[in-house]
């Protein structure tokens, strides 16, 4: 199962004008959840969409997955800074 970010919004496109931002989370397309589907999948369905599009999102700084993720990451930076500090 993937999970599904924005990847890119288009500069002055109608995605910027409703909030969309790179690295927010996508959970549904047209109310049609996106678990377990691949990224070609997701957009697909989002090509799909003729008149209108709507997507439910997790914005970047509320998701949980990836606050965690990051603040694992920092973990780790800070873990290799200390090994060489002593080295």
């Amino acid at each position: 199962m993937d999970t599904i970010f924005v990847k890119s919004v288009k500069y002055q496109g109608p995605a910027v004008g409703a909030g969309l931002n790179i690295g927010d989370r996508i959970v549904s397309v047209n109310g049609e959840k996106v678990n377990g589907r691949s990224y070609a999948q997701v957009v697909q369905m989002i090509q799909k969409s003729r008149d209108s599009l709507f997507l439910e999102v997790v914005a970047k700084q509320d998701d949980l997955l990836q606050v965690v993720r990051q603040f694992c990451y920092f973990l780790y930076e800070f873990k290799t800074v200390l090994i060489i500090s002593f080295l």
